[in-house]
């Protein structure tokens, strides 16, 4: 006896969402720059969390050689927190627990692409920012 299978083909559904047809990635083009995501999260007490992904104004936006890399340090002068600094993975994203404040941000890419903001981190919320880089 011979046995034959058939298989059946998959197709995946296509959303209809808020910017057109397909998925809606944050921070994807450079129209997204500066806009932030707000969740409340009640495992940060005292603190929140800040998520950034950093874009630049190019044919590229999240071209991984401007914003790959990128260097930024970052002080609350309300408390006297002194200046820290960290470094943002090869895809231009950092995440890090902050007190909550005002702190104030200086970001360098590795092509001297930079920007200077100021963020507000709020107890018990999880801040997702999409920011620019302006280079020369």
């Amino acid at each position: 006896m011979i046995l034959i299978a058939l298989l059946a083909c998959q197709t995946k559904e296509i959303q209809e969402g808020p910017t057109g047809t397909g998925a809606d990635v944050f921070c994807d083009t450079y129209e997204d720059a500066d806009q932030e995501e707000v969740y409340e999260d009640v495992t940060y007490t005292g603190s929140g969390q800040l998520e950034v992904t950093l874009i630049v104004d190019s044919a590229n936006p999240r071209d991984f050689s401007l914003v790959g890399n990128s260097t930024y340090t970052y002080e609350n002068r309300l408390v006297g927190s002194g200046e820290a600094s960290g470094q943002a993975g090869q895809t231009g994203e950092f995440s890090k627990l902050f007190g909550a404040g005002t702190w104030d941000f200086r970001i360098t890419g590795p092509t001297d692409c930079e920007n200077n903001i100021e963020l507000v981190i709020e107890d018990g919320v999880r801040l997702k920012k999409c920011i620019p880089l302006y280079c020369d």
